[in-house]
């Protein structure tokens, strides 16, 4: 079966560098290309609109091929099946940086639960 997330992908070119943008986006595809020549269509959906799909490996390839496009910012977001999986990641060259989307604890004592006063949270 497997699990589905909904990805985008946003990349911004340092000023200069926007013809990047097109080169890292023939590399995505091609690193992701099937065995029998055609490009994967969950990649290329992801590329022009953003795919709901089972992009498994997809964090590791924009890390080996983002290494080479160090005046592009790649950011990738999902949004998966579970209702507290929503993440983002963000590349640039060699740095990346990875964010989960939590909601931050109240800060009111009297709108926490009994759980949130006992834990400090």
């Amino acid at each position: 079966m497997g699990y589905y997330t909904s990805y985008s992908l946003s990349i911004e070119a340092d000023k200069g560098y926007e013809l990047d943008e097109e080169r890292f986006q023939v590399a995505l595809l091609e690193a992701t290309k099937h065995a029998d020549g055609h490009y994967d269509s969950e990649v290329k959906d992801l590329i022009n609109t953003g795919v709901w799909g089972k992009l498994y490996d997809i964090v590791d390839t924009i890390t080996e091929i983002a290494v080479n496009f160090p005046h592009l910012l790649i950011m990738l977001s999902g949004d998966g099946e579970d209702s507290d999986d929503l993440w983002e990641q963000r590349w640039k060259g060699s740095e990346k940086e990875y964010q989960i989307f939590t909601i931050p604890p109240f800060q009111n004592p009297n709108l926490k639960t009994e759980y949130e006063k006992k834990n400090d949270c």
